[in-house]
């Protein structure tokens, strides 16, 4: 504080000893300078109405002090209420005249002591009009010591920051809004601060960082604490408290929703103010999130985190995913996605970096249906263990267990449990393992899941036990189906959104098997889904699969193909497929009188009339030597074919032994969904009634 004791005290002592035998003195100073603090053009105009009743005016060109940012052009005291004696000199009443961008006004109240004997001072400064608010300052101490207290209320953040930039200080790299409250106690010795309070009240706070990734909007809050100088810098602690508002970044959103976030620490700067210590960080947001962490700051060129530890309480997941995350997360994905259970984390941050996630009783459901159940796309459920990662491979052995879950909805998973091991790369599980399906097992011998640029990429190769078909197709709304699934996946392929299967996918089904080449998946979980491939089928079992659908009786096998298979949303909507029985084929050849009725109803034939008027009517079967049907599906009509032209028609049944017949077809463009509801009806209602 030399430039108070040097300046405005030390140029009335220069005359406190004059005797008062002039009416008035008018004295030029000139420069005066010290420990880095230098004044340009001082002058002094003193005058007496009493013995010690003095009125005097001290002024400046310019002061420069190494507290002061910026230089003091003009400064100018007049007080009309002074009293100067050997024991004390004091100003009752003063106006100070000062033209700087941070004052609204360049006037203000002044009242200023000073007493030689002691070298005790006391300054202090009123009616200060700060960017829209009201501020004063009082300054006392004496030659060992000072102490400044500023005070300010009503301060808009924006005008403050427009007014620092003014003046050639560095603003915050964003914009900014609100109105603040400020306290800040200063104490120190010469020049140098040695403990240093504050308290910052501020209310409707909002910030925008250049490039939008971090907002605030409402906030409304308290920031205090306290440094003190030591040995290798300053420290000491800080409290924040968030009563309202939102502030929203790319990893999370945070917003006190009617409970205050409390967030104390321990403050270490070093004396370049280059470095910040946060220890003993406690976060505290009641039924939400709470942890303790440690953390370092690089504060030279830039503010950045250049170390973190921490440490959470057992975190509720369900309100935590909600407030904290999904709202950053746009994906209709996690909008969908419920989570709940209990979650422990450990962070470390630094040189090398390290997760540990403890899991009680997880529950995640994603997808919601129109009737609001939720886990329509899948659910799994008592999830529980252990997930540890770092960056130093390799990681410790991870450790998952569950209870159930189920995919599409209906489609149950049982209990289960893993071991996966979490690299800087991703995941990847050694060791085989068993997930339970309905009453069968996806056994897993080759897993692993990479984090690419281009987003997540899953390598994925096992098996499926027997599943029962009955169970499967009521899980997943299908017709009852008859008989076992079961089938040898290989590799598949997760990358880009796009699911594909590397090579042929054998699922053995109806007593035959059904080869799937090159499937394509893309959006699963999104709201369309598309699958893509081609199907070959191998000596299904007729009766098997005509017994499944109550579409009459027909025994013999059956072959076919599907081109260019494509569904959105689980629905058919092109491909080019052809069945028929195999050439080789030696088994019985019999059809039902329901199943002739049935297919010519498919093909338009209308031979159930026909067998009603005639004497097949007395027979239940019919020999066969042929079976077939094509449909090439486009735009929503099929066009349809058998297994060889006849005529204007074409062979669905072509006869053979005793008694045959012949089935022959002659609609050759077919409403898709005409057909769909034909073969919903057939294989739901009941056998057409013969006369």
């Amino acid at each position: 504080m030399g430039l108070i004791t040097s300046f405005f005290i030390a140029a009335i002592l220069l005359l406190s000893s004059v005797v008062h035998a002039v009416d008035s003195i008018d004295l030029r100073l000139g420069a005066l300078s010290g420990n880095g603090w230098k004044v340009e053009g001082a002058a002094l105009q003193l005058g007496w109405r009493e013995e010690d009743r003095a009125i005097f005016s001290l002024s400046a060109d310019r002061i420069d002090h190494p507290s002061i940012p910026f230089p003091l052009i003009g400064p100018r005291l007049d007080c009309s209420e002074g009293t100067i004696s050997e024991r004390k000199i004091e100003c009752g009443k003063g106006l100070v005249r000062l033209k700087t961008p941070l004052l609204d006004r360049d006037l203000f109240s002044a009242v200023f002591s000073w007493t030689p004997e002691t070298n005790d001072f006391r300054l202090r400064l009123t009616d200060l009009k700060i960017a829209g608010g009201r501020g004063s300052l009082l300054l006392e101490g004496n030659s060992r010591s000072w102490h400044a207290e500023i005070k300010g209320s009503g301060f808009s953040l924006q005008e403050l920051n427009t007014d620092l930039a003014t003046l050639g200080i560095a603003p915050p790299p964003f914009e900014l809004s609100g109105k603040g409250d400020l306290t800040l106690s200063l104490n120190g010795r010469a020049n140098e601060i040695r403990d240093q309070r504050w308290r910052v009240d501020f209310h409707d706070l909002t910030f925008a960082e250049e490039s939008g990734n971090y907002l605030g909007e409402g906030l409304q809050g308290r920031w205090q604490g306290r440094l003190r100088r030591g040995a290798e810098g300053f420290k000491g602690s800080q409290q924040l408290r968030l009563q309202e508002g939102a502030i929203l970044t790319p990893a999370f959103y945070l917003a006190p929703e009617g409970k205050e976030i409390a967030v104390d620490s321990d403050l270490r700067v070093d004396a370049a103010w280059s470095n910040l210590q946060l220890t003993g960080i406690r976060y505290r947001h009641q039924g939400l999130l709470e942890f303790d962490a440690d953390a370092r700051f690089e504060l030279e060129p830039r503010v950045k985190l250049s170390g973190l530890s921490l440490r959470s309480q057992p975190i509720d997941l369900r309100p935590f995913y909600e407030t904290y995350l999904q709202p950053v997360l746009a994906d209709n994905f996690f909008q969908e996605l419920r989570i709940g259970g209990r979650l422990e984390a450990n962070l470390v941050m630094g040189s090398e970096k390290s997760i540990q996630l403890k899991l009680r009783d997880v529950a995640i459901d994603q997808g919601e249906d129109e009737s609001g159940e939720i886990g329509r796309n899948f659910s799994l459920h008592g999830l529980t263990g252990e997930l540890n990662w770092r960056s130093a491979d390799p990681s410790p052995i991870s450790r998952l267990s569950w209870s159930g879950g189920s995919l599409l909805g209906g489609l149950t998973l049982g209990p289960g449990q893993i071991s996966p091991q979490l690299t800087a790369q991703g995941i990847t599980i050694d060791r085989p393992f068993s997930l339970p399906v309905l009453d069968g097992e996806l056994r897993t011998e080759a897993f692993r899941l990479e984090r690419l640029d281009s987003g997540p990429r899953l390598e994925f190769r096992g098996y499926l036990t027997p599943i029962s078909m009955q169970r499967l197709s009521e899980a997943i709304g299908w017709p009852a189906l008859a008989g076992q699934l079961s089938g040898v996946i290989p590799a598949v392929s997760f990358e880009e959104g796009s699911l594909r299967v590397k090579g042929v996918m054998l699922i053995r089904l109806f007593g035959g098997r059904t080869l799937i080449k090159n499937l394509n998946l893309t959006d699963l979980f999104g709201p369309l889904p598309v699958l893509e491939a081609n199907l070959e089928l191998k000596d299904l079992d007729l009766e098997t699969l005509t017994r499944t659908f109550s579409f009459g009786k027909i025994t013999g096998k059956l072959e076919g193909q599907v081109e260019g298979l494509r569904l959105e949303a689980w629905r058919p909507v092109s491909f080019d497929a052809v069945f028929n029985t195999p050439a080789d084929d030696e088994s019985r050849h019999r059809i039902s009188q329901r199943a002739v009725d049935n297919i010519s109803n498919l093909g338009g034939a209308g031979i159930s009339g026909a067998l009603s008027r005639s004497f097949l009517r007395v027979f239940k079967q019919f020999g066969y030597d042929r079976l077939g049907i094509s449909c090439r599906l486009a735009q929503g009509v099929c066009e349809m074919g058998g297994i060889e032209a006849a005529g204007q028609g074409y062979y669905l049944v072509k006869g053979g032994g005793l008694p045959r017949i012949d089935i022959l077809g002659f609609n050759r463009r077919t409403d898709w969904e005409l057909l769909l509801s034909k073969l919903q009806q057939m294989t739901e209602g009941e056998a057409p009634v013969i006369e």
